[in-house]
């Protein structure tokens, strides 16, 4: 999972909406995973890490590499859709 830089950024989001009269429990967080590097039992654990932060929606961004990021090894349609699935096989039941 990311570092505790993303724990941090995220308890100052909570506090500056906090500091803006709402309920940080009322807003919706996306971050973007990759099925591109790891396994399983990995993707299990980030998906874990993002939420007990705050993540309400993951995006599966498989298509380019940046920072935590990993494009798939393949490129056509098929092998995105295998990892897709892949993907949600392995984490459907924490989401």
């Amino acid at each position: 999972p990311p570092s505790d830089q993303a724990k941090t950024a995220f308890a100052t989001l909570f506090r500056y909406t906090e500091e803006a009269g709402r309920d940080p429990n009322t807003i919706g967080i996306d971050t973007r995973v990759s099925a591109g590097s790891g396994n399983e039992a990995d993707w299990r654990e980030q998906v874990r890490f993002w939420k007990s932060i705050g993540v309400t929606h993951l995006t599966l961004a498989n298509y380019y590499a940046s920072g935590h990021l990993h494009r798939i090894d393949g490129r056509s349609l098929a092998d995105h859709i295998a990892a897709m699935r892949r993907y949600w096989n392995a984490v459907a039941d924490l989401l």
